[in-house]
């Protein structure tokens, strides 16, 4: 920080004396507030062109070299996981159905496979920094939420629950509209006991 036309006021502990020093141009160093932080004393800090050419002397490329590769691999594919979501959304329910075709159970179905294959991902690269046989996996992983839903796409295609996970997603939801006329039900009754009016 830069100060300008200002002045100083410093005292000793044990003297009452000030002493005022006036300046024209004063730089002030707010690092010592900071603690021992340094920019880019972590990975998510480090810019992308850094990854990809470390500095010698970092201590990631002394002591941890996988994490800073892991790192790099996992900002080359981070944008191909939101395609990878729309297009598993469309596979599965982009087409017209009727809410007792399951269609609930379709949106459900569709951001279960969305966190799955991200919480995956998370998996691989953790795994990759110490082992970097499997940094293929971080590149497998978002080309297969593309590629497959894109498959079912192109062949007209719908992907589906197992008939078991579908028949229990119908009875859970056939279980959740009678409890709601149930409540709606009571609650008309309530108000008509009452003498309100009901809309």
């Amino acid at each position: 920080m830069l100060l300008r036309e200002g002045e100083i006021q410093r005292a000793k502990r044990n003297d009452p004396n000030i002493s005022i020093i006036k300046f024209n141009s004063y730089a002030f160093d707010l690092s010592s507030f900071s603690g021992s932080k340094i920019r880019g004393s972590s990975l998510e800090e480090l810019p992308t062109s850094e990854l990809f050419n470390p500095d010698k002397n970092s201590y990631y490329y002394k002591k941890r070299p996988g994490a800073l590769r892991a790192e790099a691999h996992n900002r080359l594919t981070a944008g191909l996981y939101p395609f990878a979501f729309i297009l598993i959304v469309l596979a599965i329910s982009g087409r017209a159905r009727s809410t007792r075709q399951g269609y609930a159970a379709s949106i459900t179905f569709a951001f279960l496979l969305a966190i799955l294959l991200r919480g995956l991902s998370i998996v691989v690269i953790n795994g990759s920094r110490n082992n970097p046989d499997s940094m293929f996996l971080i590149y497998a992983l978002p080309l297969t939420g593309i590629i497959i839903p894109s498959i079912y796409l192109f062949l007209g295609k719908q992907m589906v629950l197992p008939v078991f996970v579908q028949n229990w997603f119908d009875d859970v939801q056939l279980w959740l509209e009678n409890k709601f006329s149930t409540v709606r039900d009571r609650y008309i009754l309530y108000r008509r006991n009452r003498g309100g009016a009901v809309t």
